[in-house]
């Protein structure tokens, strides 16, 4: 596989986490079947996310905001336009703090694990 093929399935996102603010490279909206001037925001992102895996994602983002984890690392469904769910591992970074040390900024990358061929076992199990 060439580079450019794996990067297509690699797209980075960034969020104020202040303002609640969320941009994004435009193949994530394209992979959930937005136009990029119509992606969510980010609570519809939240609430996109599949039933099963909203816990365990709510808590690794939690653990990086609250608990000087280093990184948010999770495997995910998130619901597309059309209402069906895409398989994505999403990993973030706080990069930037206030003066009093909060997290302000969140960078980070997902992954398409449908255009990787990579999807977890536990996820082949539960369809």
């Amino acid at each position: 596989m060439t580079l450019t093929k794996e990067l297509r399935r690699v797209a980075w996102w960034g969020l104020n986490y202040s303002s609640r603010e969320l941009v994004c490279h435009p193949d994530k909206a394209y992979w959930l079947g937005f136009k990029t001037d119509e992606l969510i925001n980010f609570e519809d992102l939240i609430q996109s996310i599949h039933s099963d895996d909203h816990e365990s994602a709510m808590n690794s983002m939690r653990n990086l905001l609250t608990s000087g984890s280093e990184v948010y690392d999770i495997h995910y469904r998130l619901r597309t336009k059309s209402g069906n769910y895409r398989y994505f591992h999403d990993q973030g970074f706080v990069t930037y703090h206030n003066e009093k040390g909060s997290p302000t900024t969140i960078t980070g990358e997902i992954v398409n694990l449908e255009e990787t061929g990579r999807v977890p076992e536990k996820f082949s199990r539960t369809w």
